[in-house]
């Protein structure tokens, strides 16, 4: 029996179509706007690819955050190829067996174990791969070892704190790696769309999002409590005068994790300590040691009193205990809507960090306290009772770690909340200068520190 020949006329592609298509990169990433072309192009090359399989039963995956968007694109092919008759199509497995015997598979990301098992793949499309688990690109990368093939992540751009866009960043200086970002204006010059439908959607929807959604910057996501410009003043905020010292301190609650202290100066982070494996006699011992040095007194030292800090809370008597889930503070003689003491803290926080009143001197924790802070995000928009933010196992399922640092800037908010001393007293200012510099002679004098 003779084999079926079909011929392939390749789509009308567009120039910025072609640059993430067929180039020569093992691992594409492309963050678009919506509705510029990434599916339906995508969609093409991996059906292409799957036309000339080195092997016969070789596979070409298609991988979806859910089974519904697998099923869409899925049907999508089926549509315009079995009317061919020349393909072999199974709905129940969402595949289509090429005329050259390659497999096209629809698989969704949804549970990632379940993908582990084949080692004949040839090409992998993950769709929409920026509302995947951070869990699921392991086993992605896994399964192009065997045959080394070719990745193209696609997906719309969310935010900078989503780990996709992270994991782009993280590997933009690795020539295997290329990062394509396309905004709607780029799908205005190519034809794909209409100016007027970009300016339409700018004028319907908050700015966040169609900045997001459209223009590639900023975020997408209106849970965030803190603006993305925001955050990265942080760390310019030099504006922000100093005041007394405090010191916070997230204590690790498993060995993966790390122990965090910062030290304050008012709202300014003027030093972040970070130790890892530490027992807690050593944690103890660390933030005496720092109050002492610095001249912090036990009652403005906030130590997380859940789990594993408990003992550390217990060697350093007067300290604050901060429970995470107890109520919240009463505040101008009422208590406020919120789910617990955490709820709070967080809101406060955000309102300070928006407002420009907080500042982060210490920078080498730059893009990991950036990071964490865009995932501290109210929980239940739509839900109409007290206010709450998402909660930590949920952040640590997107982060892929504790999120030590911001719990520290959330927990300074305490003190803040309780009302400790006007530290824009001119007075008090000077006092702390006066402290400062009998602090400065005494690490000179001891170390030689400058």
């Amino acid at each position: 029996m003779s084999m079926l020949h079909v011929r392939l006329e390749r789509l009308d592609l567009t120039d910025y179509q072609r640059a993430f298509l067929y180039n020569a990169e093992r691992f594409t990433v492309t963050e678009a706007a919506t509705k510029v072309g990434k599916t339906l192009s995508h969609s093409w090359w991996l059906f292409e690819k799957a036309h000339t399989p080195p092997s016969e039963g070789d596979e070409y995956l298609w991988l979806a955050p859910t089974y519904a968007q697998a099923c869409m694109v899925f049907d999508d092919v089926v549509r315009k190829v079995a009317p061919t008759g020349a393909y072999t199509i199974n709905r129940s497995d969402l595949t289509i067996t090429t005329p050259g015997a390659g497999i096209l598979r629809y698989k969704t990301a949804e549970k990632p174990d379940n993908l582990y098992g084949p080692s004949n793949i040839q090409a992998i499309v993950g769709d929409e791969f920026t509302r995947w688990r951070p869990s699921v690109w392991p086993v992605v990368r896994s399964l192009a070892t065997a045959r080394r093939c070719p990745v193209k992540l696609i997906g719309n751009y969310i935010g900078e704190e989503n780990w996709g866009h992270r994991l782009a960043m993280a590997n933009a200086d690795d020539p295997e790696w290329a990062y394509h970002k396309i905004t709607a204006m780029d799908a205005v010059k190519a034809g794909i769309m209409r100016e007027e439908e970009v300016e339409s959607a700018r004028r319907s929807l908050p700015p966040s999002v169609f900045a997001a959604l459209y223009m590639c910057e900023g975020t997408a996501d209106p849970s965030m409590l803190m603006e993305w410009n925001a955050i990265n003043d942080l760390f310019t905020n030099d504006h922000v005068e100093p005041g007394a010292k405090a010191i916070t301190a997230d204590v690790a609650r498993y060995g993966s994790d790390k122990t965090v202290l910062m030290l304050w100066e008012g709202l300014r982070v003027v030093q972040v300590y970070v130790y890892a494996g530490q027992s807690t006699n050593a944690t103890a011992a660390a933030i005496v040691s720092t109050a002492k040095l610095e001249g912090v007194s036990r009652s403005r030292i906030v130590i997380d009193d859940d789990g594993i800090g408990g003992g550390v809370v217990d060697l350093i008597p007067g300290c604050v205990a901060f429970k995470n889930g107890s109520r919240p503070m009463e505040v101008k003689g009422k208590e406020e809507e919120y789910k617990n003491l955490k709820a709070q803290c967080s809101y406060y926080l955000a309102q300070k960090v928006n407002a420009g009143e907080v500042y982060i001197e210490d920078q080498d924790h730059r893009d990991t306290i950036a990071q964490e802070l865009a995932w501290v995000k109210r929980d239940k928009m739509d839900h109409d009772g007290k206010l709450s933010i998402l909660p930590k196992e949920k952040v640590k399922e997107g982060l892929g770690r504790s999120p030590d640092f911001a719990d520290n800037l959330m927990m300074r908010m305490y003190l803040e909340l309780k009302g400790g001393p006007i530290t824009t007293d001119l007075l008090v200012r000077q006092g702390v200068m006066v402290r400062n510099e009998r602090l400065k002679a005494e690490r000179r004098k001891r170390w030689g520190i400058h």
